[in-house]
């Protein structure tokens, strides 16, 4: 089964930029906090899920226009015929909570040694930085 779902636990949570510079408020309606099972790395400048033992925080929304998934794709790295490639791979998820399935981006590659978070949301240690904002600008250019 498809979801109806998609779940954010990073830069495409309200308030980091993405989100907004997107308007995926448009396409996408709030239906609250969520938990996601996997274990949450942090790579610097973003964050990373990968499957394991563990919950990371996030946001939880209902897809109100599908076409959405394209741009997040872009964003996200994820080419869908082209998987090894792709950065991070969007896949159906069974949540923790609320108990239902979502999309969730989960990072395809082995994340650096030491790079665990705790469990629980992901916290930018800085404001966007300038680092911060050449990543986000990076992944707006190979978006549009």
């Amino acid at each position: 089964m498809i979801p109806n779902h998609i779940a954010f636990y990073g830069l495409l949570n309200p308030g980091h930029g993405p989100f907004e510079t997107f308007r995926l408020g448009e396409a996408l309606e709030l239906v609250g906090p969520c938990r996601i099972p996997g274990r949450l790395h942090d790579l610097g400048t973003y964050p990373a899920l990968r499957p394991g033992q563990g919950l990371a925080e996030g946001t939880l929304y209902r897809i109100i226009d599908r076409k959405v998934l394209k741009l997040l794709d872009g964003f996200e790295a994820y080419a869908p015929r082209r998987p090894k490639h792709s950065e991070y791979l969007r896949r159906p998820v069974w949540l923790a909570a609320p108990a239902l399935s979502a999309w969730v981006y989960i990072y395809n590659r082995l994340p650096p040694a030491g790079s665990r978070l705790p469990d629980g949301p992901w916290r930018p240690s800085e404001r966007l930085s300038r680092s911060r904002a050449r990543v986000v600008r990076n992944r707006f250019a190979a978006t549009w």
